[in-house]
């Protein structure tokens, strides 16, 4: 009898199909940084004791950029635990940038700019406000969140495609699975829905039942009318 498996690559499939229906959530959320992050006032406050140094500072003394990326915030008011999230800051025009940061002097987790420009803030230094803190935390836990509510979402399907291995019962089981098949499954198990609805059991003359092909007979009927 023709039914859909559950092969590796349609469980596959179905798992993508989940995830990405959080993607407009995650997107969302990874956008939503902080209005308190503002990229002039990080920058002021990381080189507060030397900007007017920098200022004068013959071309050529550092490097230019006009954007960083704050890797995540560490320390105090930042559970241990938490998954941090990394953000772009535009300032809309080159600021110099010296070769080597000290993480005392500027505010910073490591001495060094990461890779891609990458800035960790360190919390337990004064110049970061606990404001700034809070409002990075409850950023990267809005994230999170739709991260997690992912994470177990992806799961359950998990637990429906592994418990069958065919596609109908799962279907009889968990309607809601049509709308994470991709288009080729969908057809395939449209064709048999439709393949079987064409079949029935009818008595025969002796008094048992028999499987009768409607299809086939509709089109014996059509040769025969051809032929005549």
């Amino acid at each position: 009898m023709a039914t859909v498996r559950f092969s590796d690559e349609l469980k596959r499939d179905i798992r993508s199909n989940a995830e990405k229906m959080f993607d407009a959530k995650l997107e969302k959320a990874d956008a939503a940084v902080p209005v308190s992050f503002n990229p002039t006032t990080i920058y002021e406050l990381m080189f507060k004791d030397h900007l007017a140094e920098m200022s004068v500072m013959p071309k050529g003394y550092f490097n230019k950029d006009n954007d960083f990326t704050i890797a995540g915030i560490r320390g105090k008011g930042v559970p241990d635990d938490m998954d941090i999230r990394p953000f772009r800051l535009d300032m809309g025009r080159d600021r110099p940038w010296p070769m080597s940061m000290d993480s005392r002097v500027h505010g910073l987790v490591t001495d060094r700019r990461g890779s891609y420009g990458t800035i960790t803030l360190n919390a337990n230094d004064d110049r970061w406000s606990p404001e700034l803190v809070a409002d990075y935390v409850t950023y990267c836990t809005a994230y999170n969140n739709v991260m997690d509510s992912r994470k177990a979402f992806v799961s359950g399907v998990d637990a429906v495609i592994n418990t069958f291995a065919t596609l109908a019962p799962a279907l009889k089981e968990w309607p809601a699975l049509w709308d994470l098949l991709p288009d080729r499954t969908k057809e395939r198990h449209k064709e048999i829905v439709e393949r079987k609805k064409r079949v029935v059991s009818v008595n025969s003359d002796a008094g048992h039942h028999e499987t009768v092909d409607l299809d086939s007979l509709t089109a014996a009927v059509v040769v025969s009318k051809l032929t005549r």
